[in-house]
């Protein structure tokens, strides 16, 4: 005895009394999907088809009502959100890996840079020992001059271990610390 638009979603109840108020001129049957809520539920999608019962004189005394609970297209919804929930949760474990992995290779490259500066250093101490036993001042202002670019070069790779972002560094930074090393030389 309960009217059926008492069960219709609120938000769609206007739209459904507007179809049901189209039938009273009408001899046609009319179908569309109808949001249905019961009480304290959730609303699911429902197919109502409704056609105007008249008497002999062609008088509107009722409706004939047809409702069929779209119960697949329902199954079908919960199956993709599912699915999206699933992928979603996925992507989120895919990027905490590729997280993981950009972190371990930007260790290692502050590790490779490092080492590259602490390998030139030495090879510029080589060079100084070496020419401490020239005998020739020309030789030595080469040696002398070989050990300045290597250490320049050193201090590229220790400026890139340190630096933040491990593609560039501050060309300012550099000219500075440049700067100083080659005064202090």
């Amino acid at each position: 005895g309960i009217p059926l638009a008492v069960f219709v979603a609120p938000e769609a109840r206007q739209g459904f009394r507007a179809q049901i108020a189209c039938l009273q001129n009408s001899a046609e049957v009319r179908m569309w999907e109808v949001p249905i809520q019961p009480w304290r539920q959730a609303a699911f999608p429902a197919k109502c088809s409704v056609a105007p019962a008249r008497d002999v004189h062609g008088q509107v005394i009722g409706l004939r009502w047809l409702l069929r609970i779209n119960s697949e297209q329902q199954q079908a919804y919960k199956v993709i959100e599912q699915r999206v929930q699933e992928q979603t949760a996925e992507l989120a474990q895919a990027n905490a890996a590729l997280q993981d992995a950009l972190g371990q290779a930007q260790v290692l490259l502050r590790e490779l840079h490092h080492r590259v500066k602490n390998n030139l250093q030495v090879i510029a101490s080589l060079l100084n020992l070496q020419s401490a036993s020239l005998q020739d001042p020309r030789l030595q202002e080469i040696f002398h001059d070989c050990q300045e670019r290597i250490r320049a070069m050193a201090l590229v790779h220790e400026l890139l271990y340190q630096s933040h972002n491990l593609g560039r560094i501050k060309l300012a930074h550099y000219l500075e610390a440049l700067a100083k090393q080659l005064f202090g030389s």
